[in-house]
C-alpha cells in the first residue's frame, strides 16, 4: 500500500496556514484467501467484492490524512505570536512572509523584534528622547530567518516509527457495513458464526519511516503501509 500527500504553507495574518494540495492512497493488491470446506464456492464472491473493499479502504485512509492535516493546521494557527522574555519585553514571533520551499529545505521569515510585554510595569515619567519601540504585532519587518532541512522532518518520522507510534486502527469507512461481520456472513460463514454481528477494526501500520522531500513550493510525503 502506498500513500502520498503534498502540502503547502502560507502566511495568514502572521500565522502559518497549512493546506493539502494532493492526497492519495493506492493498494496494488487485496488478497483474501479462504481455506477448507466450501471455500472454493465463497472465494468467487470474495474476488468479486475485492475492488469495492479496496476502494473503501483507500478512501478511508485518504480521509484520515486530510483530517490529520486539518488538526496540524489548527495547531500551527495556535502558535504564539509573541514570547515573553520578562515583565518588560517580549519577542514578536509572527511570520511576515510566505514560507519559501527550496531544494530539501523550507525557510521562514519571522519579525523577531522586541516589543513591550503584556506584563510591562506601569509606565514611568522617564523621558527616553527619540528612542523608538519596535512596531506592534503584524509588522512587515523581517529580522529573524529560520531554515529547516528535510532531514529534520525525516528524523522526527524515524523517531516516531521506532517508538511504534505510526499505526492506526480504522473503525469508520464510507461503507461502514464492511467493518461488521454481518456483511461477511455469506462470504465467510465461519467468521460470522464465531463472531456474530461484531464490529471489526482495520489495523494500518507503517512498515518503514515516512519519507519527507521538500521541493520548490511544496512538501511531499510518502508512507508505506501494511
Amino acid at each position: 500500500m502506498d500513500v502520498g500527500v503534498s502540502m503547502g504553507l502560507k502566511n495568514e495574518n502572521g500565522s502559518l496556514k497549512l493546506f493539502v494540495m494532493e492526497c492519495g492512497c493506492y493498494m496494488k493488491d487485496l488478497d483474501i484467501t479462504l481455506n477448507g470446506g466450501s471455500s472454493w464456492f465463497y472465494q468467487g464472491f470474495i474476488d468479486a467484492f475485492s475492488n469495492h473493499i479496496r476502494s473503501s479502504v483507500e478512501n478511508a485512509i485518504t480521509n484520515k490524512i486530510v483530517e490529520s492535516a486539518s488538526k496540524l493546521d489548527h495547531f500551527l494557527g495556535g502558535l504564539p505570536k509573541e514570547i515573553n522574555v520578562d515583565r518588560v519585553a517580549a519577542m514578536n514571533v509572527t511570520f511576515v512572509n510566505d514560507p519559501r520551499f527550496i531544494s530539501s529545505s523550507v525557510e521562514f521569515d519571522i519579525d523577531g523584534l522586541f516589543i513591550p510585554s503584556d506584563k510591562t510595569a506601569p509606565q514611568s515619567d522617564i523621558n527616553f528622547g527619540d528612542t523608538k519601540l519596535a512596531p506592534a504585532l503584524g509588522s512587515s519587518s523581517n529580522m529573524l530567518w529560520i531554515s529547516l532541512d528535510e532531514d529534520v522532518f525525516n528524523s522526527v518520522s524515524a523517531l516516531y516509527f521506532k517508538a511504534g507510534l505510526l499505526q492506526h486502527l480504522v473503525d469508520k469507512v464510507p461503507d461502514q457495513f464492511l467493518l461488521n461481520t454481518a456483511s461477511w456472513r455469506f462470504l465467510i460463514p465461519r467468521l460470522y458464526r464465531k463472531y456474530p454481528n461484531k464490529d471489526m477494526l482495520l489495523n494500518i501500520s507503517a512498515i518503514s519511516p515516512p519519507s519527507v522531500r521538500i521541493n520548490v513550493g511544496r512538501i511531499d510525503t510518502t508512507v508505506d503501509l501494511d
